[in-house]
């Protein structure tokens, strides 16, 4: 497992327009306190990058490291979802609208 790249998060965090009130490393990884609170759009956007999050407190999160195994994971659901909607125009496009 990679550790967590701060700069990396931060700009993650950062893309949100989120604000980050302080942020720490640790052992177990990178404790970011966010600016205002509720963690569920920058803990969705970091899992999206690979990184394990675990919410401490309600504007608090642990940043661990990167799972390639669940970053993996989160590529091919992506990209399973776009086949699927690609396949659905297809076709609705030779069928035509029901």
């Amino acid at each position: 497992m990679t550790p967590p790249n701060k700069d990396t998060v931060h700009s993650i965090i950062n893309t949100l327009g989120r604000g980050i009130w302080s942020s720490s490393e640790t052992p177990a990884g990178l404790l970011v306190t966010l600016a205002g609170t509720g963690t569920d759009d920058v803990t969705a956007a970091l899992q999206a990058a690979g990184y394990l999050v675990t919410e401490v407190r309600s504007d608090t999160v642990m940043v661990g490291g990167v799972d390639r195994l669940a970053l993996l994971d989160a590529q091919i659901a992506a990209l399973t979802a776009q086949r699927d909607a690609l396949a659905l125009d297809r076709v609705t496009a030779e069928m035509g609208p029901f």
